[in-house]
């Protein structure tokens, strides 16, 4: 069955959000992150931050789904590099300059990047219940995009949905929101570490 105009304009959302190399690929998607955008109220309420969940996003991000690997202790991400053996680009972006919004990085953490190294954490993303910038895997497979990759690395594996909030609650106040202090820094390591020794 064919795509309609509606999926076909989605699918060149994705295409097109890739090609910009967005952070996490995605950023280009503007009008699926503006239904994302949190109204005022919530915006209020996020000014205080849920430290509880953020220290477990802070475990989860250099543990269960190793984060810190591509995007490094700080979030500030590395250099990219395409992978020509995997068919893939080697996307390591930095969160402290993400236009992303906290839906957009739930929504990054769960669906992955197509085409990327970049992989997907919800073992249920890209279906007809869970689809992912508005696509099903089926409906990806029409573009030139591969789909995602699952969880990689050792120890690796596909996460909860409140652990992938919990993650991107550690990225919103650790990165997002003014990038890393000398008190985060401790938060990170669990004690003062010479990767604090200069920051305030």
């Amino acid at each position: 069955m064919g795509l309609n105009n509606r999926t076909r304009v989605r699918a060149a959302w994705v295409i097109a959000a890739v090609a910009g190399s967005g952070l996490l690929g995605l950023a280009g998607i503007a009008p699926t992150l503006a239904q994302n955008a949190p109204a005022p109220a919530a915006a209020a309420a996020a000014a205080a931050p849920d430290m509880a969940s953020i220290a477990r996003g802070l475990t989860i991000f250099k543990t269960t789904a190793q984060c810190v690997f591509c995007h490094n202790w700080d979030g500030t991400g590395a250099r990219t590099e395409p992978m020509e053996d995997l068919g893939r680009t080697f996307d390591k972006p930095s969160f402290v300059n993400t236009q992303l919004d906290p839906g957009g990085i739930e929504e990054a953490a769960r669906c992955g990047r197509p085409g990327t190294i970049m992989p997907r954490h919800e073992r249920t993303s890209w279906t007809s219940d869970h689809k992912c910038y508005g696509l099903t895997k089926e409906e990806l497979a029409t573009t030139p995009l591969q789909f995602p990759l699952d969880p990689v690395g050792p120890g690796s594996r596909y996460l909860q949905d409140q652990e992938i909030k919990d993650v991107a609650n550690w990225i919103i106040y650790a990165y997002k929101n003014g990038g890393m202090n000398k008190e985060k820094c401790v938060m990170y390591y669990g004690a003062t570490n010479r990767n604090c020794d200069s920051l305030k």
